[in-house]
């Protein structure tokens, strides 16, 4: 039997963990998640995969190459996303080498399991599905898909990503299916497909045979930081791997023997200098503690940061990518995302990457438009991105916090900045926000009464909100 190998995610929740490298390649209690997988299918008797890959592509090409640990792997790279079904429908030529098999194996290249696949594909076998979903028993079914099956293990129902009311039940998808080819060679070449939402809800609608298979061994979706910590605690403890005082090291460090750091995972290349404390927090490659600061419990410090003497980090912090936090500070909680002053304008706008505007940081921007504009009436606008409808829901909610008005404007066809300029200035507005997503970063142009760019006094205004 083939594989396919889905490792095309960017890992955008796990940031900033995978801030330097794609999701498959973030190390887990020693190597890599993907290194992980194809062992797990080595085991099992698979010699043949194909990976479908899309951010940091090269990455991933160069870290495995054509083979590893006794399997041969082919690449597919996604120019544009294709979804989980519609990356996987990619790779059908290789697939169709297969002559000994009609069916093939799809599992996630960034998950960690120990699951019995031998088992799963006799099952496939023995019950002639069309399609075999793995499952896994998990009281917080909130992130994944919950499945339903009769008493013959025929998959009845199933919901992406249920609220509470509607999980009916403790089983969910973990992204490992026996597939038959068939069912891929129904979909059509380069269309977005996924296989939650699209292709097993439209083939349980065609009474095709569905079955789902349980297995109680480790699986996790080390989808977020507190799933990565366990994740490695669980299998550092499991290899006896952890030091004297209960931490995961993944690569070359140094720490002080005056340190007190304990039970946490710590990346390549940390240095922790003397009187330093850290507790069941995550320190990723080439962070800098320097003497005498502290991390305290839950807290992400992203690669490359450095930590000045005698800072303090409360609980729960998350310090993205190569920020320093000078010589004691206290850093209450939070995301920290660097010296905004310096990255915030650009182009006579706001610049900022668009995976940070979607929750905290957008919310925060539009407190800081609002306290430059007290009691004023503030409009929003956004090109034609539901990212960017995103993005203006998000601001406003920040702008009415402060008690400042916010008036969306909506348009038939999209908007576009002179239509912004001209809409502040028709309206009356005391600021106008355009929103518009331009490659990686969301940009915020305002415009006043006038239609033109605010004064040098709102920039300062907004950078002494933020800092």
């Amino acid at each position: 039997m083939y594989a396919v190998i889905m490792a095309g995610g960017e890992g955008r929740r796990l940031r900033p963990i995978s801030s330097d490298r794609p999701k498959p390649l973030v190390n887990v209690a020693g190597r890599p998640a993907m290194s992980r997988i194809i062992e797990l299918l080595s085991k099992h008797g698979i010699k043949n995969a194909a990976v479908t890959t899309h951010y940091r592509a090269k990455d991933i090409e160069n870290y495995y190459n054509n083979s590893y640990e006794g399997v041969n792997l082919k690449y597919f790279r996604e120019n544009t996303p294709l979804g989980t079904a519609g990356s996987v429908r990619n790779t059908l030529p290789f697939l169709m080498q297969d002559s000994a098999d009609d069916s093939f194996i799809v599992i996630s290249g960034d998950a960690v399991c120990e699951l019995d696949i031998s088992r799963a594909i006799s099952y496939h076998r023995r019950k002639e599905a069309d399609v075999t979903i793995v499952l896994s028993r998990t009281r917080d079914t909130g992130e994944y898909g919950v499945v339903e099956c009769d008493d013959n293990g025929m998959i009845k129902r199933f919901i992406e990503k249920p609220s509470p009311a509607q999980s009916f039940s403790d089983t969910v998808n973990t992204g490992i299916y026996i597939i038959k080819r068939s069912v891929m060679e129904a979909l059509e070449e380069g269309r977005n497909y996924d296989f939650g939402r699209d292709i097993f809800p439209n083939l349980l609608s065609r009474n095709k045979r569905l079955y789902g298979i349980c297995d109680d061994a480790y699986w996790c979706d080390i989808g977020s930081a507190g799933a990565y910590y366990d994740c490695n605690i669980r299998l550092a403890l499991a290899a006896s791997s952890t030091d004297s005082h209960g931490n995961v090291v993944n690569g070359v460090c140094v720490i002080s023997s005056s340190a007190d750091i304990r039970e946490c995972v710590i990346g390549d290349g940390v240095v922790i200098e003397g009187e330093c404390s850290a507790y069941r927090a995550i320190i990723c490659d080439g962070v800098r503690l320097c003497k005498g600061s502290s991390v305290g419990e839950g807290c992400v410090i992203g690669h490359d940061c450095k930590i000045e003497s005698k800072a303090h980090i409360e609980s729960g912090a998350k310090i993205m990518e190569n920020i320093e936090i000078g010589k004691g500070a206290i850093v209450m909680g939070g995301t920290i995302f660097g010296d905004v002053s310096a990255k915030l304008f650009k182009n006579g706008g706001i610049s900022v990457k668009e995976e940070l505007l979607s929750g905290e940081y957008a919310l925060r921007l539009g407190c800081a438009v609002a306290s430059a504009y007290k009691d004023g009436k503030i409009g929003l606008m956004y090109a034609d991105d539901v990212r960017e409808k995103l993005i203006c829901d998000t601001l406003s909610c920040g702008i009415r916090c402060m008690g400042a008005s916010a008036y969306e404007l909506k348009t038939l066809n999209g908007a576009f900045k002179s239509l912004a300029a001209f809409s502040a200035r028709n309206y009356g507005f005391d600021a106008l926000l355009f929103v518009e997503i331009v490659g990686d970063y969301a940009e915020i142009n305002v415009y006043d009464k006038n239609g033109l760019y605010p004064t040098r006094t709102f920039e300062r205004s907004l950078s002494s909100y933020l800092a």
